[in-house]
């Protein structure tokens, strides 16, 4: 049938049942989700209405942020953070395994770029706590 984003198949603010004035149509087409994930970076474009483009990222490119050069001021004040700084041991097995959790603080746009932060702390812990709970069931 496909993806289709109409509000037909909806109950009422009653709890009646609608009934479908018509058939799917094209502009109420819905897309599958992107599932964007960190990795090599792979980007498809979407054709959409009026022969515009959208691009789906099928994996977060992280080279861009690697590859940006810094100002001597702030590379010496990175330098000097760097010595103070320590890693959770939490964190550090998670880097180990190759995947480290995060979570999405908000996904601007349609291209299937996400902003989130490395979770840590007493919210990694609780996280955590609660794969392992799902596992064991």
């Amino acid at each position: 049938m496909g993806i289709s984003r109409d509000h037909w198949h909806k109950r009422r603010a009653t709890g009646g049942k609608r009934k479908p004035l018509r058939k799917k149509r094209k502009f109420e087409l819905g897309r599958p989700a992107a599932n964007t994930k960190l990795g090599a970076q792979r980007i498809h474009t979407v054709r959409t209405r009026g022969g515009n483009k959208k691009y789906r990222f099928q994996t977060e490119a992280e080279e861009e942020a690697l590859n940006k050069k810094r100002s001597k001021k702030c590379e010496a004040k990175y330098k000097a953070r760097q010595r103070f700084a320590k890693v959770e041991p939490a964190l550090e097995e998670q880097f180990a395994t190759g995947r480290v959790l995060a979570c999405v603080a908000s996904r601007p746009g349609q291209c299937g770029r996400a902003d989130g932060y490395i979770l840590e702390g007493k919210e990694l812990e609780f996280y955590m706590r609660k794969i392992k709970s799902k596992k064991a069931k």
